[in-house]
């Protein structure tokens, strides 16, 4: 009977871990989006500008 207590207890300390770090996983996700988006932008404003020059 103990088993399935400790099985109950381990995803009620989990829980709280992942909804505490969710924030902060979507933040990272978000900056690495935008700056992808970023310097995929520049590299082609640098290739147009490179190629009409």
């Amino acid at each position: 009977m103990t088993r399935p207590d400790t099985r109950d207890a381990r995803p009620e300390q989990r829980q709280p871990a992942t909804t505490g770090n969710a924030p902060l996983v979507r933040r990272v996700i978000v900056v690495m989006i935008a700056f992808l988006a970023v310097s995929m932008a520049g590299m082609l404003a640098l290739g147009i500008a490179l190629y009409r020059s």
